[in-house]
């Protein structure tokens, strides 16, 4: 279990790198147009900040520094999160038009932890093709609401921890009006 959960949180960091470098370095550079939390960031209508982990704690687990990759991408502090449509796209996946993420890990310890990644789509069909194919499992569940992909992960050893961990964050997004993606 920790040697899957290692190589899945290491696959997670890999395509996200990959997304990264694949920008143009001006688009890279330039992800300093955070805005304090406590900000609203109206993306095309939608707040994507309403989506927040707010006040959510997780057991054995506390909010992530930020890595010094995401420091040199102008990040310096969870949660991680871009309005720009451009730059949203190129650092999480296409067609996402806000990217909003949120890590949270054991201290001492680089494998295990939880946390949220958040994309908005354009529109409903873009984010329904994106849907399509994703698996909920043990370690991960995708939840949808309105054009916004939720994807709420933890990567702990104890699994009833983990279960508690994505109980609980899928129940407050289920607060906010997300529903649990059925795969089809």
């Amino acid at each position: 279990m920790k040697y899957t959960a290692a190589y899945l949180l290491g696959l997670s960091l890999l395509t996200l790198q990959a997304s990264c470098q694949q920008a143009p370095s001006s688009t890279a550079q330039s992800v300093t147009d955070q805005v304090p939390i406590d900000t609203a960031i109206n993306v095309g209508g939608k707040d994507i900040l309403k989506l927040d982990l707010k006040g959510v704690k997780l057991k054995g687990v506390e909010p992530a520094p930020v890595t010094e990759e995401w420091q040199a991408l102008g990040f310096t502090q969870m949660p991680v999160y871009v309005t720009d449509p451009e730059k949203a796209s190129a650092m999480a996946v296409s067609d996402c038009i806000a990217y909003y993420r949120y890590d949270f890990h054991v201290p001492n310890d680089d494998i295990q932890g939880a946390g949220v990644f958040i994309y908005q789509f354009p529109d409903k069909q873009r984010l329904d093709n994106f849907l399509d194919g994703a698996q909920n499992n043990h370690l991960r569940r995708h939840l949808h609401v309105g054009e916004f992909y939720i994807q709420i992960w933890s990567f702990y050893d104890d699994a009833d921890i983990a279960q508690e961990h994505l109980d609980q964050m899928q129940r407050y997004y289920e607060q906010l009006g997300a529903k649990l993606y059925a795969e089809q």
